[in-house]
This record gives C-alpha cells, sequence and structure tokens, in this order.
C-alpha cells in the first residue's frame, strides 16, 4: 500500500516546482530592477529634456533681450549721425559766411588802406601792388582825390 518511492518522486516534484519557483522569482527581480532601471532612465531624461527646454527658452530670451537692446543702439547711433550731419551743415555754413566775411574785410581794410596812400600821393601802381587792389580802382581813386582836393 505505501509506495517507499512516493516520497522521493514528491521531492522530485517538489524539487522541480521548488526550482520553477527559484526560476520565475529571478526572473520577476530581474523584470522588477529593469522597470526600475528604466523609470529612472525615463524620469532623469524627462529631467534633462525639462532642462534643454529651459536652457532654450532662456537664450531665446536673452537672444530677444540683445536683439532689443542692439535696435535701441542702432536707433541712437541714427539720431547722433542725424543731429552730427545738420552741425557739420551748421559748421560749414557759418565758415563760408566767416569766409565771405573775411574777404570783405580784408578788400575793405585794402581800400581803406589805398585811400590813405593815395592821400600821402603814392603812385596807383604802388598803391595796387600795396593794397591788393586791381590797377583800375587805385587810378580811380586817385583821381577821385585829385577832383575832391580840386574843388
Amino acid at each position: 500500500m505505501f509506495d517507499p518511492h512516493f516520497f522521493l518522486d514528491l521531492d522530485r516534484y517538489t524539487a522541480a516546482i521548488f526550482g520553477l519557483v527559484g526560476v520565475l522569482a529571478t526572473v520577476l527581480v530581474l523584470l522588477l530592477r529593469r522597470q526600475r532601471t528604466s523609470d529612472s532612465g525615463d524620469a532623469q531624461m524627462r529631467e534633462r529634456m525639462q532642462a534643454h527646454q529651459q536652457a532654450e527658452l532662456a537664450f531665446a530670451g536673452a537672444t530677444e533681450a540683445a536683439m532689443s537692446d542692439l535696435k535701441s543702439s542702432v536707433e541712437g547711433l541714427a539720431t547722433c549721425l542725424a543731429n552730427l550731419e545738420l552741425r557739420m551743415r551748421t559748421v560749414d555754413q557759418r565758415q563760408r559766411k566767416f569766409d565771405d566775411m573775411a574777404v570783405q574785410f580784408s578788400r575793405r581794410r585794402g581800400f581803406d588802406e589805398a585811400v590813405q596812400l593815395v592821400r600821402d600821393g603814392i603812385p596807383p601802381t604802388d598803391v595796387a601792388r600795396r593794397c591788393g587792389v586791381p590797377l583800375a580802382e587805385a587810378e580811380l581813386l586817385q583821381r577821385i582825390h585829385q577832383q575832391v582836393n580840386a574843388h
């Protein structure tokens, strides 16, 4: 009735079951570790992506601010250049006016000196040479002086 090999066979079955359970437990542990590694890798990847997106946003903001500053600087330079051009035109006009006045003053001074030299009896050729007036003007001054003194 009682088979002594029953326990031996049962032990083989039990050992096989325990072995199979052990293999399944090992596979389950490996799968859980892989899942954790995958989850932590995914979390790290998400963190990296978020950091990258934040860096891109910061770069875009900094670029926009730099472009705005550059635009303001260019506008300021354009205004300065326009003002400088206006000042240069004003200086140029004043310089021309000054040059004209200097020429007129020089002519007037030369003319005044020519009148004085004619009054002193200096010949018209010497008056023209010394004062820088045309000879015809020096001769005319001499005739006018002679007519005034004749009357």
